[in-house]
């Protein structure tokens, strides 16, 4: 049985002690300290943390989907921001985010509100639909709340995912910006203290009932 994780820098745990890279950036492997492996630690099972910093939710459905995962594992995506995008090419794929702002043509001439909300449903919907075929056992995590209709002054976006109608019973509407108690070595992400509340938060959730080892 393996906890496959999910997400953004979020999720990897960027910056913490020893995930720490150049300019604040991340180190070259996910954070111990991060919570899926404390999440897994609790579970008694073992941990592949597929998540990226900057990563964006097609990253995201295109890793799942590439992951051979079987119907003992448990998945745990906590989205990441829904303008970020991703571009396939042959020789390097492009990562668009609010770090391509202000001069980028995608943001410039492509990109609106709802066609984003449109891709996004899309591609959480097939998530859901590719990890309910396969039986095993998941849960959704938003990585933000808060209508917004501008770029904030981090040039981020951040929706409700109500307002995307998506209201599927696996979804959980926390992330671990609900429990951010302390700051990572860059004073941005959250620090140890808030992986690991968010990790207990997620082990007792139903979806995991008599799987963690203090139950």
């Amino acid at each position: 049985m393996t906890l496959h994780a999910y997400g953004c820098s979020l999720t990897y745990g960027q910056t913490l002690e020893d995930c720490q890279g150049e300019n604040s950036g991340p180190g070259p492997y996910p954070s111990k300290f991060a919570w899926p492996q404390l999440l897994a630690n609790n579970l008694g099972i073992d941990c592949m943390n597929h998540s990226m910093p900057g990563g964006s939710n097609k990253n995201i459905i295109h890793k799942l989907t590439q992951t051979q995962i079987g119907p003992k594992d448990i998945v745990v995506i906590q989205w990441s921001y829904l303008a970020r995008w991703l571009v396939f090419d042959t020789q390097e794929d492009l990562h668009l985010g609010p770090w391509s702002l202000p001069d980028t043509p995608f943001y410039k001439y492509v990109w609106n509100q709802e066609d984003c909300k449109f891709h996004n449903r899309i591609i959480m919907d097939y998530a859901w639909l590719h990890l309910t075929s396969i039986g095993c056992k998941f849960i959704f995590s938003a990585v933000e709340k808060g209508q917004k209709t501008y770029w904030e002054d981090d040039k981020d976006l951040d929706y409700m995912f109500d307002d995307i109608n998506f209201n599927h019973a696996k979804f959980d509407y926390k992330s671990i910006k609900d429990f951010r108690l302390d700051l990572a070595l860059d004073q941005h992400h959250p620090g140890p203290q808030s992986h690991k509340k968010f990790a207990e938060y997620l082990a007792k959730l139903p979806v995991f009932a008599g799987l963690t080892k203090t139950n």
